[in-house]
């Protein structure tokens, strides 16, 4: 997690390479980005609630 001031990223590390990303963006069609903590990221999977992608130790 990365955050100045109000803002908030998150890198998410996958096989093909590193992306950051902030709330509102879609990981993949489904999964966008509800909010970054520093438990990890969370995402609207459609469902009630957010689903938690928690970032490595």
């Amino acid at each position: 997690m990365v955050r100045a001031g109000d803002a908030v990223w998150g890198l998410v590390s996958h096989p093909t390479g590193d992306q950051i990303m902030r709330v509102g963006d879609a990981l993949t069609e489904g999964l966008v980005i509800v909010r970054i903590d520093e438990v990890g990221l969370w995402v609207d999977t459609g469902n009630d609630r957010p689903e938690l992608l928690g970032f490595s130790e």
